[in-house]
């Protein structure tokens, strides 16, 4: 297997494995180096008998389209290394040697591949690489979110001590109901399954458009798992909140993501509500619900929107966002309430035909 040492920057075509870090949290066990022509080289084996030992393993999948390590994706890895992970990376960005060095100083291995098959593609090829591993929790997630908002030790232990094959943070409807692939924690018998291994033998398709990649793998591991008999734990899902989310399906992460936070204990918030801001929901203090709870993390926020440029600083919508605000008040006060913006798809549908409705009105008034 080629290793790519620290000389020169590293692309995706430089796809390689390198590291050069000490793991004290996961037994005091110091990666052998190889010095050759003034590169620092791991050897592979030493790799694989971190990873094949790992009671945790974490299978990182990074992208940066300025090519740098973020300050909030280290921080990240800081804390899945406090909660006793070994982590594999998989980048597909270009980066220089000093942005290289910050992400291998806080993982077990950095993988750099081509940018084909998303995510799923780099959790297949790590998987590929070190077919041995045998961890107790297999965690896939990757750079789409902010956080942990809070201790990820505490979360991820709150989480399985409900019995189950596997666990997510957040379910959505859209699709097929399914858990949110930023963040997938497998048991032994979910990662050996026949199910999983299928899907990640090969990966993804080159050429595979980005709905069908979703369909097939983001909602289709949860459906192929479930098919197999296996048992999911989500501490979130729209299911039974309300009659028009089958109809509407949303994604929380968009549409609810202060009361995933205040509510419902979710210590991630996902990149694009602040970067983009697809769904139009108010953002406004976003940051200050984070700060209450991380300040760190949420001056790391801020360095990610002044690098990447905050494209959700738009004036409030119409009546409807006053509106969801309320409904997500009640929310946070009962679990019970009537969907709140979990109907937001609705609502806008319908606020939107009142409004045709009025100027068709106006129009005919005028004749």
């Amino acid at each position: 297997m080629k290793e790519a040492g620290i000389g020169g920057s590293h692309s995706p075509q430089d796809i390689g494995v390198f590291t050069d870090i000490d793991l004290p949290r996961l037994g005091g066990v110091h990666l052998s180096e190889v010095v050759v022509e003034k590169t620092v080289k791991t050897t592979d084996s030493a790799v694989e008998a971190i990873l094949n030992t790992a009671t945790k393993v974490c299978l990182f999948a990074h992208y940066h389209h300025l090519g740098i390590a973020a300050g909030y994706m280290l921080y990240y890895l800081d804390a899945l290394r406090d909660a006793s992970f070994a982590t594999v990376v998989v980048s597909t960005a270009t980066m220089p040697d000093e942005e290289a060095v910050k992400i291998r100083a806080r993982c077990t291995v950095l993988i750099m591949r081509e940018n084909t098959g998303l995510d799923f593609g780099g959790w297949s090829d790590a998987l590929r690489r070190y077919p041995d591993i045998k961890p107790d929790l297999l965690l896939l997630t990757n750079d789409s979110v902010y956080g942990p908002i809070t201790n990820l030790a505490a979360y991820i232990e709150s989480l399985t001590a409900v019995p189950a094959d596997f666990y997510g943070a957040v379910e959505s409807l859209q699709i097929t109901p399914h858990i949110q692939s930023w963040f997938v924690l497998l048991r032994p018998k979910a990662y050996r399954s026949a199910a999983f291994r299928q899907l990640m033998a090969k990966g993804p398709a080159n050429d595979l458009a980005k709905f069908d990649l979703i369909s097939a793998y983001e909602a289709g591991l949860s459906q192929a798992l479930r098919d197999e008999g296996l048992v999911c734990h989500v501490p979130f899902t729209p299911a039974g909140r309300g009659r028009l989310t089958k109809r509407w399906p949303i994604n929380p992460m968009q549409i609810l993501w202060r009361p995933l936070i205040e509510r419902f204990g979710v210590p991630f918030m996902k990149v694009e509500l602040l970067r983009s801001n697809p769904s139009g929901v108010d953002v406004d203090d976003a940051l200050v619900v984070v700060e209450r709870r991380n300040p760190v993390l949420a001056a790391l926020i801020r360095e990610d929107c002044a690098q990447r440029g905050r494209l959700s600083e738009k004036p409030t919508r119409i009546h409807w966002q006053q509106s969801m605000a309320k409904l997500a008040r009640d929310m946070e006060l009962s679990p019970n309430t009537v969907a709140s913006m979990a109907n937001y798809t609705a609502f806008r549908f319908w606020w939107g035909s009142v409004k045709l409705i009025r100027r068709v009105a106006v129009l005919a008034g005028r004749r």
